[in-house]
């Protein structure tokens, strides 16, 4: 059986209807021993920017798409990058993608974030504790496939994360 690894896609399973995770496709941002954590890429809303950015000043109320990354600390804003990083010290995730952590205090080039289509502003998190992750996937909640990540981040944002079905079949995965 395929364990989690960093960088795999979790595709939720007809076992997860009726809860959040229904029809989730999860980035797997990191696995170990104590915990596992990673984002969905298909759920987002069009939010005023001053809803998430307390401190951006704008006269236009105009929404901007952010995802929600899943259940936990959703007050948290995450940047995911592909391809190169606009935060000179953003952790590298996994080859060719950056994750960072956007603190009340930090300037952000907000805007600028908004122009990259594969540039994603992620509200919370999606997480497990010590063994959840895998005795989830032992039942069945979760499939789990490996394709390479800045390969399927640097498509659009939308279509290719509709469902686990649609991530499958864009990508041709068995």
């Amino acid at each position: 059986m395929n364990r989690p690894i960093p960088g795999c896609f979790l595709l939720a399973t007809p076992l997860l209807s009726g809860s959040w995770f229904q029809d989730k496709v999860i980035l797997l941002a990191e696995h170990s021993e104590q915990s596992s954590y990673g984002f969905a890429m298909n759920h987002s809303a069009r939010i005023p920017i001053d809803e998430v950015f307390s401190g951006f000043k704008s006269k236009e109320r105009k929404p901007f798409r952010f995802f929600f990354g899943g259940p936990v600390q959703e007050d948290m804003v995450q940047v995911l990058e592909v391809g190169r990083s606009q935060f000179p010290d953003s952790p590298e995730l996994m080859p060719g993608v950056w994750l960072r952590q956007i603190t009340d205090e930090e300037p952000v080039p907000i805007l600028d974030l908004f122009t990259e289509p594969t540039t994603r502003i992620i509200l919370g998190y999606s997480g497990w504790a010590a063994g959840q992750l895998e005795s989830e996937i032992d039942r069945g909640c979760w499939e789990l496939v490996f394709p390479d990540p800045a390969e399927i981040l640097s498509h659009s944002r939308d279509e290719i994360f509709a469902s686990p079905a649609e991530f499958k079949r864009q990508f041709a995965l068995p």
